[in-house]
C-alpha cells in the first residue's frame, strides 16, 4: 500500500518559517543581525565566537580608503583612529605631465599636474603610531 503523503503546513503568522537550528539567516539590508557589525561605507562584518571568548577582529577594505580620512583601528597599535593622509605624485600625475608635454606645454607648464592633490595618490597612516594603513591610488 503506498504511504500517503503528508500535507503541506500553512506558513506561520509573520509568513516565514523559522531557521533550522544552527543556522543563521542573514540580515536584510538595513537591518543588524546578532554578531554584525557595520563599518563606514556599508560593510559588514559578522563574528562567531564562542561565549566568553575574546575577539579581536581588524577589518581593513580598500574601498574604504579614499580621498577622504577615515575612522578605523590602526593595525599596529590596536588604537581606534582617525586616519592622517597625505598627498603623493603617482601614476595618474605622470600620465597628466606626459600627455601635457606631447600635446605642447614644455615650458614648465607641463609640471602643473603634480600640484594638484586630486591627482595625487592618498597615503592613510596611523596619527597615533605613524604606521603606513594603505595607499588609494588614482590609476592601478
Amino acid at each position: 500500500m503506498p504511504m500517503p503523503m503528508p500535507m503541506p503546513m500553512p506558513p506561520p503568522q509573520g509568513g516565514h518559517y523559522p531557521p533550522p537550528p544552527g543556522h543563521f539567516p542573514h540580515p536584510m539590508p538595513g537591518q543588524m543581525g546578532p554578531g554584525t557589525f557595520m563599518h563606514p561605507g556599508g560593510h559588514t562584518a559578522t563574528v562567531l565566537a564562542p561565549p566568553g571568548a575574546a575577539t579581536t577582529v581588524t577589518v581593513l577594505q580598500g574601498e574604504m580608503f579614499q580621498t577622504s580620512p577615515v575612522q578605523t583601528v590602526c593595525p599596529h597599535c590596536q588604537q581606534a583612529i582617525v586616519t592622517r593622509i597625505s598627498h603623493d605624485i603617482g601614476l595618474m600625475n605622470t600620465l597628466f605631465c606626459l600627455f601635457c608635454f606631447f600635446v605642447g606645454c614644455d615650458l614648465g607648464c607641463c609640471l602643473v599636474p603634480c600640484l594638484i592633490d586630486d591627482l595625487k595618490d592618498v597615503t592613510h597612516s596611523c596619527p597615533s603610531c605613524k604606521g603606513y594603513i594603505y595607499t588609494y591610488k588614482r590609476i592601478c
